[in-house]
C-alpha cells in the first residue's frame, strides 16, 4: 500500500499529476485515484482502503475541493483514523469556514501557481517523518527542523539578535511572502 494518499478536486488534476510525479521521483509512493482504483471496483471501498493504508494524507485545497462532498468524506475518514494531515493550498477563493476543521488546525503549505513549486515541495518532503537533510535524519515538524538547520548554519557567525532578525527576514521572504 502507498505511503501517501492525495485527496483533490478533479479540477486540480494537472497539478496533482505534477505533485505525484515529484513524489515518485523522491522515492515516495503516493495513492491517487486515477491509477489505484481497478475497473469495476467499488470505488468508495478502494478510496477507504487507500486512506487506511497510507500514513500521510495530503489534501489539495482549492475552492472545488472544499466544496466537494467526496473530498469532505475523504478528510473525514482520514481524520477519524488520525492520519497525518498535510493541507496544501493550490488555489485560493474560498472561505476558511468551508475548509474542514481538521485541516484548519494545521499550518498550510502553499503550492499556488505564483509560488515556487520546488521550494514548497522541499518543505513538504522535509515534513515527512524519516526525511533526510544533508544526510541527517529529520523527525518532527519540518518547519522546526528546517529553521533548526538554518539556525545551526548561521549561529556560528552572528549574535542572537542578528540571528533572530535573519531568521525572521528569511521566513517572511521565503515562506509567507505572497507575491
Amino acid at each position: 500500500m502507498a505511503d501517501i494518499f492525495i485527496s483533490y478536486s478533479r479540477k486540480d488534476k494537472e497539478f496533482v499529476c505534477t505533485l505525484h510525479q515529484a513524489l515518485s521521483q523522491s522515492q515516495r509512493d503516493a495513492w491517487v485515484d486515477w491509477e489505484d482504483i481497478p475497473v469495476t471496483a467499488e470505488w468508495w471501498k478502494e478510496i477507504e482502503a487507500g486512506i487506511e493504508g497510507a500514513d500521510t494524507f495530503i489534501f489539495v485545497i482549492s475552492p472545488d475541493s472544499v466544496a466537494s462532498k467526496v473530498c469532505y468524506q475523504e478528510i473525514e475518514h482520514a481524520a477519524k483514523l488520525n492520519k497525518r494531515l498535510f493541507p496544501i493550498v493550490r488555489r485560493e477563493g474560498f472561505a476558511i469556514e468551508q475548509v474542514h476543521e481538521a485541516l484548519q488546525r494545521h499550518n498550510w503549505l502553499f503550492f499556488r501557481p505564483e509560488d515556487d513549486f520546488d521550494q514548497a515541495f522541499e518543505m513538504l518532503c522535509l515534513s515527512f517523518s524519516g526525511s533526510r537533510v544533508n544526510g541527517s535524519k529529520v523527525s518532527g515538524n519540518g518547519f522546526t527542523v528546517f529553521v533548526g538547520n538554518v539556525t545551526e548554519e548561521v549561529s556560528h557567525h552572528v549574535d542572537d539578535t542578528e540571528l533572530h532578525n535573519r531568521l525572521g527576514k528569511y521566513c517572511f521572504n521565503g515562506f509567507w511572502k505572497s507575491g
